[in-house]
């Protein structure tokens, strides 16, 4: 078996978690040999708003840290139980007989890849140490923003999604190869978005590192993109004073609106019309029960009637169940709940199968995707299968095309529990099968405009995937809709054919979720509103 030999460059041995998941996870492979080389950054020619920077950001840590939120973690010492190497890294680009000693002892170590963890670029003197290069996860795919400090700009700027690159320099002057890139929703804080953005991002590293250990080769390069926007470097002190007024501004509204008990409500609304005529401002409301609200709407034609499953989620136990409303000419009457587990369900995709209705509703809190038989329609479902188990997964979508079934479904590996940017696509010759081949290209997307279903219209050999868009610091911002052009066992292709906003409405802030019959579209969207 080929060892692949890995240097992780890092700044000390105290590391954020995400170096640690790296370290821990590389220490576990049969395939990987990895030493943890310390080098000392140098600092010099970081502007003062740079340094403010980095303070503001660690008060943000500390803030996260004392509210219990994800991204303010505690520092791991990950020096224990492999290869330890300090490095001045300063003195390794020298021309001394120090710095030669010091090149020739990293030359002994025979690594194939550099992993460059810092802040800090690999030096000219460290980089041809490595056979095959440098991977390092940076924030060069946006259009607009490229440039340090990574993932601070699109947070400055209120972008909606922040993008990444896993890059190749391999340390003979060729430019960078880009081996992987997407996007990921841009959070709120500098903070939480870099370490989010590096928890996202850091399952693709490991299974780019799998793949060059098996093929001991890197896969080959992405196609460049033209780039129209600015280089930028550091903020200036200008630039991160006026961060630090945005961050205030940012949680002074987030605080008020938890002080006043205002919260953002999702409900649903009808119109008589297909989806492609559909003119939103003229939506009829359908009012859910006081301390709850529906989402994730689905229609079904049943004995001649209409109906809408629906997520039914009540507040006060932060839990949701699936209803079924009955659709009548200008209302919908609220039938009962139909579906309910110990743990949380939405998303009620209802399919047909050799006569029978089936429902595959999210249960991403149980780890599975499962689908459910109904037995008496409406309201009695009973379990039919765990078609996939110890998956972290969402909003499921199944369908049958060409003799075969398949599943798109918008999956996390990073243990975030964040489905909104990567969509993964799976085949098998039955619905309730619990063997179902991935797709090649998967993830076949990694964005968060069009990275999460919001249903599926089919309309003869038609196929369309109803997808979300986020928007900054907000889940479920508008909704898209793709034509899918090309499905097979090799290939995926889709066509965007509409885009739609939250303008129909005052007062509206997102729309999630779509579904049509043909002569019924019915959809969710959010505002806020007062929560007892």
């Amino acid at each position: 078996m080929t060892i692949l030999r890995i240097g992780l460059l890092a700044e000390s041995t105290f590391a954020d978690r995400h170096i640690r998941e790296l370290v821990h996870w590389a220490r576990l492979q049969p395939a990987v040999e990895f030493t943890l080389l310390i080098v000392r950054p140098s600092g010099a020619g970081r502007r003062l708003g740079w340094r403010l920077l980095q303070a503001v950001a660690a008060c943000e840590r500390r803030l996260l840290r004392c509210r219990g939120r994800e991204g303010g973690a505690a520092r791991w010492d990950v020096s224990g139980g492999g290869r330890v190497l300090a490095i001045d890294a300063a003195a390794a680009e020298g021309g001394t007989a120090a710095a030669a000693l010091a090149r020739a002892h990293l030359a002994a170590l025979g690594l194939d890849l550099l992993i460059q963890c810092g802040p800090g670029p690999v030096g000219a003197g460290l980089a041809p140490l490595a056979r095959l290069g440098t991977l390092s996860i940076d924030g060069d795919t946006d259009e607009l923003y490229r440039g340090g400090p990574h993932f601070f700009w699109e947070c400055y700027h209120k972008r909606p999604k922040t993008g990444f690159a896993i890059t190749l320099k391999a340390g003979d002057g060729q430019p960078a190869r880009i081996l992987r890139r997407g996007f990921f929703s841009t959070r709120y804080l500098f903070s939480l978005n870099e370490y989010y953005v590096r928890k996202k991002s850091l399952p693709h590293l490991k299974q780019l590192l799998l793949d060059i250990a098996a093929g001991g080769a890197p896969p080959p390069a992405l196609a460049m993109r033209p780039f129209s926007g600015q280089w930028l470097g550091g903020p200036s002190l200008l630039q991160a004073l006026a961060y630090i007024g945005k961050i205030g501004a940012r949680l002074a509204e987030k605080g008020m609106w938890r002080a006043v008990c205002v919260r953002k409500k999702w409900e649903i609304s009808f119109l008589r019309t297909s989806w492609r005529q559909a003119m939103l401002c003229q939506h009829i409301r359908a009012p859910a029960p006081r301390g709850r609200y529906w989402a994730d709407p689905f229609l079904i034609e049943h004995g001649g009637k209409t109906y809408c499953f629906v997520e039914d989620f009540v507040w006060r136990t932060a839990r949701g169940h699936i209803s079924v409303l009955e659709v009548e000419a200008d209302s919908a009457r609220l039938l009962g709940p139909c579906l309910s587990e110990p743990f949380h369900l939405s998303f009620p995709f209802i399919f047909r199968y050799r006569g029978e209705l089936y429902m595959c509703p999210e249960s991403a809190a149980a780890r599975q995707i499962r689908v459910y038989r109904c037995t008496e329609f409406p309201s009695l479902w009973e379990p039919a299968a765990v078609i996939m188990d110890q998956v972290s997964a969402a909003d499921t979508v199944l369908f049958e095309r060409d003799g075969r079934w398949w599943m798109l479904t918008s999956m996390d590996h990073s243990g975030s529990d964040d489905f909104c940017s990567e969509l993964y696509a799976f085949w098998s010759d039955s619905p309730l099968s619990q063997q179902w081949q991935p797709h090649p290209c998967n993830p076949l997307l990694i964005d968060p405009e069009g990275g999460r279903n919001a249903g599926l219209i089919i309309e003869g050999k038609n196929i369309y995937r109803v997808a979300q868009k986020q928007g900054y610091d907000e889940y479920g911002k508008g909704i898209l809709t793709y034509l899918i052009t090309e499905l097979s066992e090799t290939r995926y292709a889709e066509q965007l054919v509409s885009d739609i906003g939250t303008a129909f409405a005052p007062g509206v802030l997102g729309v999630h979720h779509m579904s049509s019959n043909g002569g019924i579209t019915v959809f969710d969207h959010k505002s806020r509103a007062l929560v007892a």
